[in-house]
């Protein structure tokens, strides 16, 4: 009985390490899955800028960096979107943002995730309480045909389930949490307006 037990022990603490990934932290492109390793591609990224100061719209510069999913796709899906104020660089070229931080946004919704409950997709964001990111912006030029170049140091962010055809977003009956890990991203920015597709 005791060596039943004894390998039960041994059996539940190995699948345990197994569920843990641990990043290697001097590459990039690292991601985990609910504690599992997470394989992601992109296409190259585009990047817009709304506002700014060539631009009649008053207030800071709103970038907006798209990493599409790479490969056709049923649901085309932006992939990973990046969102800030450029003014929240101001002071130093490395933040954190924790929670629900307006306009600040990091998003992922990989196109090859399967169909959550009642047909819904799958996505993950910042824009959760108990998300958290840190980025590192290298160069930005915030004007049309500017450039923008950073790294995601660390994002811990929450899964959802949104309707392709509604919009419609819910939450999932059990938590879902993807973190990223060393994410560089660059892009040109072209100018856009509020409306704009």
């Amino acid at each position: 009985m005791r060596r039943r037990v004894s390998i039960s022990l041994l059996l539940l603490m190995s699948a345990g390490l197994g569920c843990t990934y641990h990043p290697d932290l001097k590459k990039d492109f690292q991601m985990s899955l609910d504690g599992s390793k997470f394989v992601w591609e992109s296409a190259p990224a585009v990047g817009y800028i709304y506002g700014g100061p060539e631009s009649v719209l008053e207030g800071p510069a709103t970038i907006r960096v798209i990493l599409p999913n790479m490969g056709p796709s049923r649901h085309p899906m932006p992939g990973m979107e990046i969102m800030f104020d450029d003014d929240l660089f101001a002071d130093s070229s490395q933040v954190t943002v924790s929670g629900r931080s307006y306009p600040f946004l990091v998003d992922l919704r990989p196109s090859f995730r399967p169909m959550g409950k009642g047909g819904m997709l799958v996505g993950y964001t910042s824009h959760d309480p108990r998300a958290a990111v840190t980025i590192r912006i290298d160069r930005l030029d915030a004007r049309p045909y500017g450039t923008v170049e950073g790294k995601i140091i660390y994002a811990k962010l929450w899964g959802y389930y949104y309707d392709f055809e509604s919009g419609e977003i819910t939450q999932p009956p059990k938590p879902m949490m993807l973190e990223i890990w060393n994410w560089p991203f660059g892009a040109k920015l072209e100018q856009k307006y509020p409306g704009d597709e």
